[in-house]
């Protein structure tokens, strides 16, 4: 069943929204940059 979106449920989504790019933004940075320590 889908129900919409209530209002606690925001940050959730910002946060997987959030995490995917980054899983997906730090994937490309360790491709691009390897050996380099982007993180620090």
């Amino acid at each position: 069943m889908i129900r919409k979106a209530q209002r606690e449920d925001i940050p959730l989504i910002q946060s997987l929204a959030k995490q995917s790019w980054n899983s997906h933004y730090l994937a490309r940075a360790d491709r691009l940059y390897v050996g380099y320590d982007v993180l620090r």
